[in-house]
């Protein structure tokens, strides 16, 4: 086989299988009551571009009903809380039964370190070896980590 056209097969192989490198960290409540999350982000963290969005920091999170079908095609925005760029957090409330999209960006991993204070009571940490989180991949690069509240 020709150099050529096997350098192009090859290329054309990574292409089709690597359309969408983008990571998300999801937070889900399955729960039976709204809850309020406060966000921590680590010390070396510096907020980046969201792909999502050309101009960058949002002042706001995308939410989704879990309970429609379909549900990416009609998030809702909804506000920001307490949001601190010196201190690296904020806060948000999330509904029943809905989801919220912390952060979506190009990349192969998310940011690590970064903590979710629920209700006050419960803290989880993202982290490679966290078990808190849920990890799908993408077929080659990226993948969606999810933590899912519900009732105990």
């Amino acid at each position: 086989m020709d150099k050529g056209l096997l350098i192009l097969l090859v290329g054309l192989l990574l292409g089709m299988t690597s359309c969408d490198p983008a990571i998300a960290v999801v937070i889900q409540n399955k729960s039976k009551s709204d809850k309020h999350i406060k966000v921590f982000y680590p010390k070396q963290f510096k907020f980046q571009r969201d792909h999502e969005y050309s101009s960058g920091l949002r002042d706001s999170l995308q939410t989704y009903d879990l309970s429609v079908d379909d549900n990416y095609l009609n998030p809702k925005v909804i506000p920001k809380i307490n949001w601190d760029t010196v201190s690296r957090t904020y806060s948000f409330f999330l509904k029943k039964n809905h989801s919220a999209k912390i952060e979506s960006r190009i990349g192969v991993n998310p940011t690590w370190g970064q903590m979710f204070v629920i209700e006050k009571l419960d803290t989880v940490k993202l982290d490679p070896k966290s078990k808190d989180f849920h990890r799908r991949s993408k077929i080659r690069f990226g993948g969606t980590w999810t933590h899912t509240i519900t009732d105990k």
